[in-house]
């Protein structure tokens, strides 16, 4: 099956049931919320894009020949995770936190916790490896591992229940399923280090966030299907104690600085200030060894 509009519409209500039958949704009310969500998409086709897909508002633009290429190489699962992660996007709390209304809520409300003495403080302490680094983009990173995560464990779920277990099969040597969590080198940082992760890709993605969920004091599953019940990704600072707020803004920083990057690596972003520690990749191994240190 390739991509048309009229294939991701229907995408949308298989993707809706998905989630219903596997737990992700657990009331009509929910249902029909993320229905509607879905529903109000605008569809775009764009050309010449360096990812195959991007969700802007209540915009996806997606591209159909990249997408397809994809199917072609790998079967048609390629496209259900293609949509499967936008369609996540839309619906999770972390993704509604950082566009519309809602665009600067997590920033505004970390910093109404701190005082201003307490945030330059914290910014001249970590200047040498975050810069001017934003908490917002480390929500980025998290949407992005909700997405993929819901992505991925929905295909198998489908794929284990249409055939005995093709889904343990799916993924070439290059797009492993959750079932080859493995371990990986990771080159965008200088030196190289290895990290484990299960996802097909941002495989630096699934190392970080597991770390940052598991500090926090949240299991995966936990903090996943939690993303989908709330209106946004507050609740994850309502967690915090006052005396950890400082360290939670410093640890969305570090993934945000991870996150950019990924991006950067794949092309998938432009950043116009040469100082951003982003470019450097000896920095980013410290942040890296950082982050998957944390307990």
């Amino acid at each position: 099956m390739f991509i048309s509009e009229k294939v991701v519409r229907s995408k949308m209500s298989e993707y809706l049931k998905l989630l219903y039958v596997h737990g992700y949704i657990n009331n009509n009310d929910m249902y029909k919320e993320y229905q509607k969500a879905l529903n109000s998409l605008v569809i775009k086709r764009i050309y010449n894009a360096p990812g195959d897909a991007k969700v802007n508002g209540n915009e996806l633009s997606l591209c159909f020949e990249r997408i397809n290429a994809g199917v072609i190489r790998k079967g048609e699962y390629y496209l259900d995770e293609v949509l499967f992660h936008e369609f996540s996007h839309i619906i999770n709390a972390f993704h509604k936190s950082l566009y519309g209304p809602n665009r600067f809520v997590i920033n505004n409300y970390l910093y109404s916790k701190m005082s201003i003495s307490t945030i330059r403080d914290l910014k001249q302490k970590d200047a040498e490896l975050l810069y001017n680094q934003d908490p917002c983009f480390g929500i980025v990173l998290l949407d992005e591992f909700i997405s993929q995560f819901i992505a991925q464990d929905l295909i198998i779920k489908k794929y284990d229940k249409l055939s005995n277990n093709l889904s343990r099969t799916l993924y070439s040597n290059d797009r492993l399923s959750p079932y080859y969590y493995r371990e990986v080198n990771t080159f965008i940082c200088e030196p190289p280090i290895k990290l484990h992760t299960a996802f097909s890709c941002y495989k630096e993605i699934y190392s970080v966030a597991r770390k940052f969920i598991g500090k926090y004091g949240y299991n995966t599953n936990e903090f996943v299907k939690e993303s989908l019940t709330k209106k946004n990704a507050k609740y994850i600072i309502d967690r915090v104690n006052n005396v950890d707020i400082a360290k939670l803004y410093t640890d969305l920083r570090y993934l945000g600085l991870i996150l950019e990057r990924v991006y950067l690596v794949n092309n998938l972003c432009k950043i116009k200030d040469i100082k951003d520690p982003a470019y450097n990749p000896k920095k980013i191994n410290k942040v890296m060894k950082k982050v998957l240190s944390w307990n």
